[in-house]
């Protein structure tokens, strides 16, 4: 898993053979989040092998993870994979954490996903932090 925080494809690539991909830590975080949050090498690397709805213990999927972090070709490899609206345990969906983090050009992509295939969420293209009584973006992160 360290390897895919650092973004070490190369030591991915060499020890996927002899690990369980599916695997997560205490917080439910697998090696496919940790790579989603800025190496699509890895990401590639893990796909296959990797289940890219899984949820960390705060609901958050790997395309979550990449839509905090920006990485428009990760989100570009995990969108075909992943459920666009799906949200966390507090309701957030990766199109709401693009836009907390002010990633405007990743939630465009996440949301002509959602149009392309017919699942565009809430009308109108607003979110749920776009919304009156919305939760406040601070506080939003990966695994917390």
């Amino acid at each position: 898993m360290l390897s895919c925080i650092e973004g070490k494809d190369a030591f991915v690539a060499l020890l996927l053979p002899f690990s369980d991909a599916r695997a997560s830590d205490r917080d439910g975080e697998t090696a496919l989040m940790l790579a989603a949050f800025g190496h699509p090498r890895c990401v590639e690397l893990l796909l296959p092998l990797s289940d890219p709805m899984a949820c960390d213990s705060d609901g958050w999927t790997a395309l979550m993870w990449a839509a905090s972090s920006g990485s428009e070709p990760c989100i570009e490899l995990l969108l075909p994979h992943s459920d666009a609206d799906a949200a966390t345990s507090s309701g957030l969906t990766a199109l709401d954490i693009a836009r907390a983090y002010a990633r405007e050009a990743q939630a465009q992509q996440i949301r002509r996903h959602q149009l392309a295939a017919g699942t565009a969420g809430m009308p109108g293209g607003e979110t749920r932090l776009a919304m009156p009584g919305a939760p406040p973006a601070s506080g939003i992160a990966p695994g917390g």
